[in-house]
């Protein structure tokens, strides 16, 4: 005698498999090759910091930035700095 799986068997096999193979594309998109560190390390006394004002009487929950032109605050609500402006 011949069985058969469920339909909702067979669909849930199929969602599995497609959630893997996302995984797998993600995973793969993001490995970046190494990197390489500047010439010249800069040390903090190195860096020009300005004072702006952006208005918030919210103590920041966190920053964190990549270079002097892309600079995260959280305070409530996520704020990019473009090297100019909020």
């Amino acid at each position: 005698m011949l069985t058969t799986r469920p339909a909702g068997e067979q669909k849930m096999k199929r969602l599995l498999l497609a959630d893997l193979v996302l995984v797998v594309l993600l995973w793969v998109s993001a490995c970046k090759g190494p990197v390489i560190p500047p010439n010249k390390l800069r040390t903090p006394r190195e860096y020009s910091w300005t004072r702006t004002e952006l208005g918030l009487y919210i103590a920041p929950n966190g920053i964190w930035g990549s270079s002097a032109h892309d600079v995260y605050l959280i305070a409530g609500s996520p704020y990019l700095f473009t090297g100019k402006i909020w």
